[in-house]
Parts: structure tokens; sequence; C-alpha cells
């Protein structure tokens, strides 16, 4: 597994820098076998895409990835995502088995070789820190939250991996989420 955040942006004038690092994740899985990727957000810049043909699939997703080596990608949306049309990138799941993303938030198990299961939850947390730019009403946003600690309650007890774009704690730029911070860190997970 791979997680991968912020992936790139394709320009006219600069080209692919987003080429650069699929180029180099499709040498690592070489000698280290990838199952899939999670796509932590920010898949499409500056403003997502707009629909499920939008040119940005081909130039930012499926002309850049070795899908041979990187077969899976577990996707949630970004800020930037929600710029755009983050439900196109859902309705693409229909389309191309490569992107997994059935809904803006939605959980999965992987089994390893060894028959140890590891439980995701993939949730959306542009809704949560940002409701305004996922275009989300105060009802919407409380909604994912009972969901995401319902899914919480409910995890198997054993390895739980919860993942998103936007990061409780960061040393970047953004900084903290305070949101995040008082509402997501203290949900708690059955163990």
């Amino acid at each position: 597994m791979i997680a991968l955040g912020d992936a790139g942006s394709f320009s006219e004038t600069t080209g692919s820098n987003q080429q650069l690092v699929a180029d180099d994740l499709a040498a690592l899985a070489v000698s280290h076998p990838v199952d899939f990727l999670l796509y932590l957000g920010d898949n499409f810049y500056p403003t997502g895409v707009q629909s499920v043909d939008d040119p940005l699939w081909a130039t930012a997703y499926t002309d850049i990835y070795n899908f041979s080596r990187l077969p899976f990608f577990y996707s949630v949306a970004g800020n930037h995502d929600h710029y755009g049309n983050a439900l196109a990138e859902v309705d693409y799941s229909a389309l191309d088995s490569t992107w997994i993303m059935p809904s803006l938030s939605y959980s999965f198990a992987w089994i390893l070789s060894d028959s140890t299961r590891i439980d995701f939850l993939a949730i959306d947390t542009t809704i949560l820190a940002d409701p305004a730019a996922a275009g989300a009403t105060k009802d919407e946003t409380e909604s994912h939250w009972r969901w995401i600690e319902n899914r919480l309650k409910a995890a198997s007890g054993g390895n739980l991996i919860v993942y998103g774009h936007h990061a409780i704690y960061s040393s970047g730029t953004h900084g903290d989420n305070q949101i995040l911070i008082d509402r997501l860190q203290p949900l708690p997970c059955r163990s």
C-alpha cells in the first residue's frame, strides 16, 4: 500500500510533475509490489474534474499511472476536487475498475497474505473541515459526522486505518486543523 495526496498537476506550459511521481511509484513497485494506493485527495488541480468525461481523467490519471504495477486507487476527495464536481469522481468508479470511490466517504477491508484483516475508513474531510468548499449544509456535515462515528464504533476492533485529505496535525503551511482535533480525534473506536 502507498498513500499519495496532492498528487501533482499537469500544465500545458510546464508539463507534469505528476508524471515524475507516477514513474517513481511504478519503479518502486517493481521491487516492492503494491496492492493498492490510498489516493488522499486533491486528485485533480486546480479545480477538480467537471464530469466523468473531463479531459483531466486522461492527463492526470489514465495516461499517467502504470496500472499493471499500481492496480487500484482507493480515492477520497480534497478541497480542490470539491472546487469542481467531486461527485463525478464517485461516478467515475462505475467506468474504471482502477478508480475506487463508491461515495464521498466509504469503508472497505483488505486481507493480507497472512490472513490479517485491515479495515479502512475513507472520509471526505472537506465536508468536515471546510463545509463551504464542499458545498455542504450544516445538516449534511452533521450527518457525515454521525456516519463516521457509527463506522468507528462498528469497526472490527483489529487493524483500522482512517484516511482523508486534511491532516489533523500538520507542520505544513495549513497547520493543525482545529475542527478535526476537536471532533475527529476524540471519536471512540471499539477495541
